[in-house]
């Protein structure tokens, strides 16, 4: 398992490029099952629509593991 969210994590790193260092923020929301939305996730990484929606389709997935 500890690989698994290792790798997941270095894969998120490349899907939002060099904003990773926010995205410890919503381990707490996906641990619980809740995923923010594009619009929170935009405030938050300072991203566009295109990259926030990317960002919030992985958090769904890591969601459900």
């Amino acid at each position: 398992m500890a690989v698994l969210l290792a790798g997941s994590y270095e894969l998120l790193m490349v899907i939002i490029g060099s904003t990773g260092a926010g995205v410890a923020e919503f381990a707490g929301e996906v641990s619980v099952g809740q995923v923010p939305s594009v619009r929170v996730i935009r405030a938050r990484l300072h991203v566009g629509q295109p990259r926030a929606q990317r960002v919030r389709a992985y958090l769904t997935a890591l969601s459900h593991l």
